[in-house]
Parts: structure tokens; sequence; C-alpha cells
């Protein structure tokens, strides 16, 4: 049996799988907003706003804090950092492809080596009058593509059906094997990796072959990487006050 990741990746993967809600996070990267001000660049309703808005809190990637009448919203990067590690155990898939589909996937401690690597990009900065730029075709194609990859990785059953294939390729009967369901639920899980473009199929005489396409996963990593300064920001902050601690107590 299938040994399943925390039910929060879940919930953090679901939360990014919406364009709006990921607009959203980065103009928190820039400081606490009231929910009006986080509405404004939007040509929607306050209260289709407001649900975005609580998705992201049941995946504690957003904090309100009220203070009288005036609820203000802030960003916590937690989760992100979770979804991060387990994105960058598979770092070693799109750097280097398997030639023979047997690599393993790297150990966790090994997870956060891609950031170390990898320097995040500028944040966005988020406007009632963004450039048009944001509307071309390429970024409306990128925000597809990302909507896909996070929603196909919001499934513990998806997940755990990529690190199978991150071992080596798989026919779907024994891509089965190893969880509690038929086959054709899992040929649903399947269908969804493969419009993610995360799993391709090639077929071997009367055999459908599934190998891992870890290249979606890169583009998802080099998203959240964006707000690494933030969880960095917050171990550096922790290694200040233990240093001080010991001081104080020596």
């Amino acid at each position: 049996m299938v040994k399943y990741q925390p039910k929060s990746l879940d919930a953090t993967f679901g939360a990014l799988g919406d364009s709006t809600r990921r607009a959203i996070l980065a103009r928190l990267a820039q400081g606490e907003a009231r929910v009006t001000e986080l509405a404004a660049p939007f040509s929607v309703s306050l209260p289709a706003v407001s649900k975005h808005l609580r998705v992201l809190e049941s995946a504690d990637l957003l904090i309100r804090e009220k203070n009288g009448r005036i609820q203000r919203c802030r960003l916590d990067t937690d989760p992100l950092q979770k979804a991060a590690d387990w994105l960058a155990l598979y770092q070693r898939h799109w750097e280097e492809p398997p030639t023979d589909h047997g690599n393993p996937i790297p150990p966790d401690g090994e997870a956060t080596r891609f950031f170390t690597t990898n320097p995040a990009p500028a944040i966005f900065p988020l406007t009632k009058n963004p450039p048009s730029t944001i509307f071309n075709r390429s970024v409306k194609l990128d925000c597809e593509a990302l909507d896909a990859t996070f929603s196909a990785l919001a499934d513990a059953t998806r997940r755990a059906m990529l690190i199978c294939l991150a071992f080596t390729e798989s026919s779907l009967t024994e891509l089965a094997a190893p969880f509690n369901m038929s086959l054709p639920a899992l040929t649903k899980h399947l269908r969804v990796l493969e419009l993610a473009g995360l799993v391709a199929r090639e077929k071997h005489g009367r055999v459908n072959l599934c190998r891992l396409v870890a290249a979606p996963m890169q583009d998802a990593a080099a998203w959240i990487g964006r707000y690494r300064v933030f969880w960095e920001k917050q171990f550096d902050a922790l290694a200040t006050y233990l240093e001080e601690s010991d001081r104080e107590k020596t």
C-alpha cells in the first residue's frame, strides 16, 4: 500500500490551482492589505474574491486579523515551503531526465537544494492597472499551465502515482497495484495528470507504458520559489533569537 503525503499538501496545491488566488498571494507578498484592497485589481465581485480568500485561509496561506471594524490579511508562507520541499524532490528529473527510466527520486535530505542553486525571480507587483504584457497570450498560457499543474498535484493519490513513476515507467496495471481502488478510478486520476502534462503514455506493442514528465513541476517550483525569501527571513529571525538566548544564559 502506498503511503500518502499529508493532507495539508492537498489544500496548498488546491489553493494554488487558481490564477486569481496566486495573484492575491503576490499582492500580499508586498504587505498586509484589507479585503477591499485585495479585490480592487479584479473585475469580479467582492463576494467572489471573499470566496478565494476563504480557500487561502483554509490552506493556511492567508491570515486575517481584525482591528476594530477593519479586517487585514497577511501572507503565511509556511505551507509554500512544504510544497516547495515536495516539488524539489523531483529536481533531478527535470535537470537530468533519466535515460533508463529507473532513477529513483532523491532522498528527503536533498529536497532544499533546488532553492540554493536557483535564484528566486522578483515578485510581480500587482496594481489596479497592470502592464499590458499581463494580457498577452504567453502569460495566459503560463497561467493555465500552472492552474493545471497545481490542481493535478492537489490530490494525494495523484502525487503517490508520480512518486511511483519517478522510480520507473509502468503499465497501467502495474501503476494500479499499490492502490486500494479500481482500475477505472485510477484511470481518472491518470487522465488528470496527462492533461497537466505530468505523465506521458507510450504504446509498446499491446502495452501502454506511463512515464513521469517533470517539466511542469519545475515551473511550479519556480513560481513558489519567488516566496523563498519570506521563510528564509523567518529562519534568520529564529536563529538570531536562539543566539541571543544562549548569550543571556552564559
